[in-house]
């Protein structure tokens, strides 16, 4: 998914979640009996948006994250600045992307670099990204950290990095 279909994909996502969004923001009133010689009593809860599970490439759509897997792809992740040249390299010295970062890129008024930018990070142009309005508790790294590595990738990757020693 690319350029203006991936901006309406997060339109539509927006939307989905702006329930959640509103619960996160003010919370979900609940009475309940913490201790049994207390009587039950109002308490808010807030809820917070640890992870999404999902597969490589729907989790790519969710991060805003270019879908190419191929050596023309700057980064691996959506969540490091791994480039693709050491994707073979177990050692290479990982900095995780935060929201912000990817965030920032996309507020640049200058076209030419705002696509520079995001290019380097392997990113689509998506200042509307659903997620970026979740509440992540404090994780600076938001949608971008937020989705684990695809099982079966990290499995075969672990698998064949083993065998060849």
């Amino acid at each position: 998914m690319q350029g203006d279909k991936l901006r309406g994909f997060h339109i539509c996502l927006d939307k989905i979640l702006e329930d959640v969004v509103a619960m996160q923001k003010d919370g979900f009133p609940l009475m309940l009996k913490l201790l049994e010689h207390e009587p039950p009593r109002p308490y808010t809860i807030f809820f917070s948006h640890g992870f999404t599970i999902g597969d490589c490439k729907g989790n790519n759509i969710l991060a805003s994250r270019s879908g190419t897997f191929t050596s023309k792809c700057a980064l691996i992740s959506c969540t490091c600045d791994c480039p693709s040249q050491k994707a073979d390299n177990p050692h290479y010295p990982c900095i995780f992307l935060t929201q912000q970062l990817v965030e920032d890129a996309c507020a640049l008024s200058n076209v030419t670099a705002r696509n520079k930018a995001l290019q380097d990070m392997s990113y689509h142009y998506v200042p509307n990204n659903a997620f970026y309005k979740l509440c992540s508790t404090g994780n600076i790294f938001g949608i971008h950290g937020c989705t684990p590595v695809d099982p079966m990738h990290a499995l075969l990757g672990i698998l064949k990095y083993e065998m060849t020693g």
